[in-house]
């Protein structure tokens, strides 16, 4: 059963990846161990997520529907010595969401498992005036 967090659980994440200059130790204890799936991966923030999550020792699964990108992000990764798991994924979609937790679910092991919904979504297409 998944719980949503709560306001200071999202708060000590935010912590974590933005304060961790000064207290490495803090940042490194919330992810080690856990699985950390990562939407929107391919670039900028969950980009920066992703290969952060892995050098504090979380097991990152990065995802996007641009697997260009998501490549981009692995290969960033390998260069600072980590690795992370990719896997191409549609939030938009709710079949292969569906079927994303299925194959997914079975690796991690019981880990604790931190889901960091990073992807945009648009639903409307056009220019905003």
């Amino acid at each position: 059963m998944l719980r949503t967090p709560r306001r200071r659980d999202a708060s000590r994440l935010y912590e974590n990846f933005f304060i961790f200059e000064q207290n490495k130790d803090m940042a490194g204890s919330v992810f080690k161990g856990s699985a950390l799936i990562i939407t929107g991966a391919a670039s900028g923030m969950g980009r920066y997520m992703a290969i952060q999550g892995a050098q504090r020792g979380a097991f990152v699964i990065a995802t996007d529907v641009n697997v260009a990108g998501l490549e981009e992000t692995q290969k960033m990764a390998q260069a600072a010595r980590v690795n992370i798991d990719i896997k191409p994924l549609d939030v938009s979609n709710q079949q292969a969401i569906e079927a994303f937790a299925q194959s997914t679910i079975p690796v991690l092991n019981n880990r604790k498992l931190i889901l960091i919904n990073n992807a945009g979504v648009a639903l409307l297409s056009g220019t905003f005036a």
